[in-house]
């Protein structure tokens, strides 16, 4: 039986690795930062920055004490609600300073 050997690059090996290992909570971000702009619209975007999350408190830095205001209302639950239905529901909370 001639089968050919099915090798792999060293970082491929290395990311699977890294993947397996790493702590949900990196795994969260990186997928809220990726989807950010589709959960929360461009505009959004544009004047917020994910910086990490904290005991399940998700902590966005905004551009102005406008966004802020405007993000600590209802807004902010929206953003939520939808962070916990399309990526993970252990976001409890969102933090906007």
């Amino acid at each position: 039986m001639n089968k050919k050997a099915s090798f792999k690059s060293i970082g491929d090996i290395v990311d699977v690795i890294i993947n397996q290992i790493k702590p949900p909570a990196d795994s969260w971000l990186d997928n809220i930062k990726e989807k950010w702009e589709d959960i929360v619209g461009p505009e959004i975007a544009k004047n917020t920055k994910i910086e990490r999350i904290e005991e399940s408190i998700l902590l966005v830095k905004v551009s102005s004490h406008i966004w802020k205001n405007e993000l600590r209302g209802g807004l902010g639950t929206v953003i939520l609600k939808k962070i916990q239905s399309e990526i993970t529901d252990k976001i409890k909370k969102i933090r906007f300073f």
